[in-house]
């Protein structure tokens, strides 16, 4: 996982919005991830909250999806010394959402900037650009106030992780959400900042 962001990185990052890394997870970390993927059950079909921060429910991804180079990355592309982990959201032909949107302005963490998407199984034929090509590649994206994702379904399996501001809030919205519910189970309230116990900071990046 290991990567040298370079100077030629961060401006294509700045022009585009997004720039992806070939070969950023090793296959062992490949192995795991699709391992733990596998074992988890859909509570029901084409439901997002299965697939939601799937490392809380299997310890052995925590040290991907968690992952201190990850965050250093991201952190690198936006000019952050500090970061903090938001939520992954699993996606594939059994886990989507043709109705859920993301949208930065009204997601329940507001101050998302940094998005992933890691590539575990690339789709059978071309889809959204967005996605990765390759097995084992990321696209790291910029989040600004006009963001909005989708999770549509799709022939590969896809792991997005969301990066936040250190200082980033729980906010509840108006139109409950299955990944919102989830949050409040975790004991967070509106407006409270969140907690290193659930969601782990990344500090002293180096730029």
């Amino acid at each position: 996982m290991p990567v040298s962001v370079a100077s030629e990185h961060i401006q294509f990052f700045n022009q585009h919005s997004k720039i992806e890394f070939e070969n950023l997870l090793n296959l062992n970390q490949l192995k795991t991830l699709s391992s733990g993927l596998r074992k988890a059950k859909p509570s029901k079909d084409h439901a997002l909250a299965w697939g939601f921060d799937l490392w809380r429910k299997d310890s052995s991804l925590k040290n991907i999806i968690c992952s201190p180079s990850l965050a250093k990355i991201a952190g690198q592309l936006k000019n952050l010394h500090e970061l903090r982990y938001a939520y992954s959201q699993y996606l594939s032909p059994k886990c989507f959402s043709n109705q859920a949107t993301f949208l930065y302005r009204k997601s329940f963490v507001k101050e998302l900037v940094c998005g992933i998407c890691l590539c575990i199984k690339p789709a059978e034929e071309p889809e959204n650009p967005f996605f990765p090509k390759e097995a084992q590649s990321a696209l790291f994206f910029d989040i600004d106030p006009d963001f909005l994702l989708r999770f549509p379904r799709t022939t590969g399996e896809y792991l997005f992780i969301f990066f936040a501001d250190y200082k980033a809030r729980f906010y509840i919205q108006e139109e409950e959400s299955e990944q919102q519910t989830l949050f409040k189970r975790l004991g967070y309230h509106h407006g409270e900042f969140l907690r290193d116990e659930h969601n782990p900071s990344f500090r002293r990046i180096l730029l």
